[in-house]
């Protein structure tokens, strides 16, 4: 098309869309094929889109597990090494990614709550973006207020700087072929703008969720699960839906020098 006509329709299409914020159209989270769920830690994706991974399993569609750290020191008992940790919390999200019908899993290993700095863990998300070509991905938001973890804030930016990085060729150009991820779908947001009706799969969700027993033990799994419940209430209210989970979706265009992507 040339670029008078594509002009004509840009000021068409801004015509019907008066607000620049709609001009750039966010797809539904569930329209693609291949998804890459990053975990901070064993638990991350299970807990916060383990309703979405059950539906899109369920639909056929392939999603594969990426967990970024060992979990090696995430405990309050004292008796516990970060060996046996690691370990057991492996086997806690082998079993729940069973539930969720996910079969395969990438473990990183990484030093819980010690990552590399994010120029070098920026080129690892960069590098299985290209090996693995996922349409989708989903990541905490790092933008989340209050949020110190500083391991859910740094996978958060890295793995969005390498959504951008991933198909220009001369940023780790010994990787080849790039790879244009589509969309980017943040979970655990306070602004999310996709909700999606997981009424038929939380049951599944909450399932894996109690496979954490390491993390949600027997005093703290009742808070988890009243507080899980309500917030899904709350996200579905007035959306024709009973339990739902809210996501902030972009598309790669969002992520720089975004000025309207706070509103979409």
């Amino acid at each position: 098309m040339d670029p008078e006509k594509k002009s004509i329709l840009w000021k068409l299409k801004f015509a019907l869309f008066p607000k620049t914020r709609e001009l750039i159209e966010v797809p539904p989270v569930e329209g693609f094929s291949k998804y890459l769920v990053v975990s901070p830690h064993p638990d991350d994706g299970d807990l916060f889109a383990g309703g979405l991974v059950a539906k899109l399993r369920d639909s056929g569609k392939e999603v594969v597990y990426l967990i970024v750290t060992d979990g090696s020191r995430g405990t309050l008992d004292e008796g516990m090494n970060g060996e046996s940790l690691a370990s057991l919390r492996r086997r806690e999200e082998e079993n729940a990614a069973r539930i969720l019908k996910v079969e395969r899993i990438i473990f990183w290993d990484l030093p819980d709550g010690d990552l590399p700095i994010r120029r070098e863990l920026r080129d690892r998300f960069i590098e299985i973006y290209r090996k693995e070509k996922p349409e989708c991905v989903l990541l905490p938001d790092p933008f989340l207020p209050y949020e110190f973890h500083p391991d859910h804030v740094l996978v958060g930016l890295a793995g969005g700087e390498a959504v951008i990085f991933s198909p220009m060729p001369l940023f780790l150009p010994e990787v080849k072929p790039p790879h244009e991820v589509k969309l980017v779908a943040f979970y655990a947001s306070h602004r999310p703008n996709q909700f999606l009706d997981i009424s038929p799969y939380y049951e599944r969700k909450m399932r894996a969720v109690r496979e954490h027993k390491s993390q949600f033990s027997d005093s703290v799994l009742p808070l988890l699960e009243a507080y899980s419940y309500w917030k899904s209430r709350e996200w579905a209210r007035g959306k024709g839906m009973k339990l739902a989970e809210g996501f902030k979706v972009l598309t790669p265009t969002h992520l720089h020098t975004g000025i309207d992507s706070w509103e979409v």
